[in-house]
């Protein structure tokens, strides 16, 4: 049985079809350790079966071409998104499984969910589970997966087929730097291969000189269709006239600094950063005022009362020397999602130092996203004070009540519980992102 993540392959014998086709028919089994994500009924031969009699050809064509928004595009809602990630979408005649697959950039999410029984389709896939696989594993596993189809293509003397070209241009654009940067971004910002306007695309990666190529990645995983797009000169217009400013001198400071990585979920790296905050400034489990709160940022009290909003996204933009010139910008109308803001904030600037002058806080579903709600509302809003304080109650009227003993909305108070794996507290769904 494959350890770890894997896509494990028997060769069978197919009569009909394309020749690549019946090349690389196989029975295919998808697995994270002993969690069958491929298993299904099949009525033909009256039995449960984990590997499914498929193209493994077909798989590793749309594989290929969807590379990229596999391994680096959030998730996002719309018929497009799942067009690019579920595998029931590959097609050409087979019934393939119902599993989804979701990247936040150092994790990927495959969720498999069970399809209806229907007369007419022999196969009736029953596998309900979710697995979380690091994305250099994932990364391995395909390469893996790819070698074997181009090895049973050769083996067949079947070496001009789309799938070639594609492996082919995949290696060449993995290993060429920029033209790496290029595909993630397109890929980040929810297009295909080519189909972004290379306009965009080039300005994203101008902005990326100055305001750190990280942080590009998170305003392009930002970014909806048809949807402007913050420059880098815009978001200087914006801290400078209608920003606030920031002194990173006074401002909070840890040592060592946190790395992200895929070993733990984004939530609980966020978790653990905002106790640290809690127990070296001494705060305990007591609610954060705003005076504390504005000074753990750096910045006036004065920007948690404003009610404009001037932005689609927080950002903190340090675009001088030394770190007293920074300037500071909250998306929200509201004192409980300005407080939230600011914090996600306070918490990026901990874990992330940066490669540029840019550090967003974005609606995006990125590791680095999810790290950030995560630190905020611990940070504002202690999960074991806030779990004995509802006692097991999670109506509205209680988690209302919990919110406004923190100053933080319910809407953090629900997410605080979905990132806790709350068994028990039903029916509450996560708002601030998939907590994987």
């Amino acid at each position: 049985m494959t350890r770890g993540f894997g896509i494990e392959l028997h060769w069978e014998r197919l009569e009909t079809g394309l020749p690549e086709e019946r090349a690389c028919f196989a029975m295919i089994g998808i697995r994270q350790d002993a969690v069958c994500l491929t298993e299904a009924e099949d009525d033909l031969v009256g039995r449960v079966r984990r590997e499914i009699p498929l193209s493994a050809y077909r798989l590793a064509e749309w594989c290929a071409w969807n590379w990229w928004r596999l391994r680096w595009e959030p998730h996002r809602h719309g018929e497009a998104w799942m067009l690019a990630h579920c595998l029931a979408s590959v097609g050409h005649g087979f019934l393939w499984p119902n599993i989804t697959m979701m990247s936040d950039g150092e994790r990927i999410a495959l969720h498999a969910r069970p399809t209806r029984s229907r007369p007419e389709e022999p196969i009736r896939y029953l596998a309900d589970a979710t697995v979380i696989v690091a994305a250099d594993a994932f990364e391995n596993t395909l390469d893996r997966f790819f070698a074997q189809i181009e090895a049973q293509l050769h083996l067949e003397n079947l070496r001009d087929t789309n799938f070639a070209a594609l492996w082919e241009d995949l290696q060449a654009e993995r290993a060429d730097r920029d033209m790496s940067r290029w595909r993630r971004l397109e890929a980040m910002l929810g297009f295909d291969p080519d189909e972004a306007d290379p306009a965009l695309v080039h300005g994203l990666l101008e902005d990326a000189k100055a305001m750190g190529w990280s942080a590009v990645t998170e305003i392009a995983a930002h970014h909806r269709h048809g949807a402007p797009i913050l420059t880098a000169r815009e978001m200087r217009q914006l801290a400078f006239v209608q920003g606030y400013a920031a002194s990173g001198e006074d401002a909070i400071t840890l040592s060592p600094n946190i790395r992200f990585s895929g070993e733990m979920p984004a939530w609980r790296l966020g978790v653990e950063l905002a106790g640290r905050v809690r127990g070296e400034t001494g705060l305990g489990d007591a609610p954060l005022a705003n005076r504390r709160l504005a000074e753990l940022a750096g910045v006036a009290e004065a920007i948690l009362r404003d009610k404009e909003a001037v932005s689609d996204f927080a950002f903190l933009l340090d675009d001088g020397d030394p770190p007293r010139d920074q300037r500071v910008v909250l998306r929200s109308q509201w004192e409980t999602g300005r407080r939230f803001d600011l914090a996600r904030l306070i918490g990026d600037r901990l874990a992330t130092r940066g490669d540029g002058a840019l550090f967003p806080a974005t609606r995006g579903d990125t590791y680095r996203q999810k790290f950030q709600r995560a630190f905020a509302a611990e940070l504002l809003c202690p999960f074991v004070v806030m779990h004995d304080a509802l006692n097991g109650d999670y109506s509205h009227e209680a988690l209302e009540d919990v919110a406004r003993r923190f100053r933080v909305s319910d809407y953090l108070v629900r997410s605080h519980l979905v990132n806790h794996a709350m068994t028990d507290a039903r029916g509450i769904e996560a708002t601030f992102g998939v907590p994987f």
